[in-house]
């Protein structure tokens, strides 16, 4: 019987790449004539890009846990895994939030955690808490047309309007950013690239050598990008 040892991390990881990439394409082919069709499948791709780009974060630092356990994990020392072990065998531990894990993955390695006033922290907690947006939305009533020079109460959509371009699809829209102008192309590579220099950086600080998969050469492209 052959055993195999199967990580979604890295299908994640392609997901979140592929439908980024949907979204170029459909904004790119539907410049200044979007159709009704158009602008849904782009929202939905933005949305898909969003969630798995959350779900790699998630699953990369739950296998490095479950690594540690399978005594799989040969880029630490020895004291270092015991610790990790130890803090994974506590049903706490698996409970905590995927960034707290993280940071606890540092600490126990003897390490200093990430500063979470800086990048990439505040990026990843960024795209950690539009996930949550996305995925527990409830219906709300718009006042249509936006008013430009209205303050945006919406602290998310405050937070997320600097760090990318907004959907082309949508200019001139008079809706107001979140969610019709903020998820398209520009939301969804932010997304993947928030999480890839996120993992990027956790790894380069624990120390944990990447290894070569198709997953990872979407991580390898994504952090050598000039854009």
């Amino acid at each position: 019987m052959v055993q195999l040892r199967r990580k979604l991390s890295a299908s994640h990881l392609i997901a979140a790449d592929c439908f980024a990439k949907q979204c170029d394409a459909i904004e790119k082919a539907h410049s200044g004539h979007p159709t009704k069709t158009a602008l849904e499948e782009d929202k939905a791709y933005a949305i898909a890009a969003v969630v798995s780009s959350v779900a790699f974060l998630e699953t990369s630092i739950n296998e490095l846990y479950d690594d540690a356990a399978e005594g799989l994990l040969s880029d630490l020392e020895a004291d270092q895994v015991e610790r990790v072990v130890a803090a994974w065998s506590l049903p706490s531990t698996e409970r905590l939030a995927a960034l707290e894990k993280h940071q606890l993955a540092l600490i126990l390695a003897g390490l200093h955690p990430f500063d979470e006033g800086a990048q990439p922290f505040q990026d990843a907690q960024l795209l950690v808490r539009l996930r949550n947006r996305l995925v527990h939305s409830k219906a709300e009533w718009l006042s249509l047309p936006a008013d430009p020079d209205t303050p945006d109460s919406d602290k998310l959509a405050r937070a997320l309007q600097p760090k990318f371009q907004e959907n082309a699809l949508m200019s001139g829209s008079a809706f107001p950013f979140f969610p019709e102008h903020c998820l398209g192309a520009g939301c969804a590579n932010w997304a993947v690239n928030t999480a890839v220099y996120f993992f990027a950086d956790f790894s380069k600080m624990i120390g944990i050598h990447i290894v070569q998969s198709r997953g990872y050469d979407t991580w390898r492209f994504r952090t050598n990008r000039s854009a």
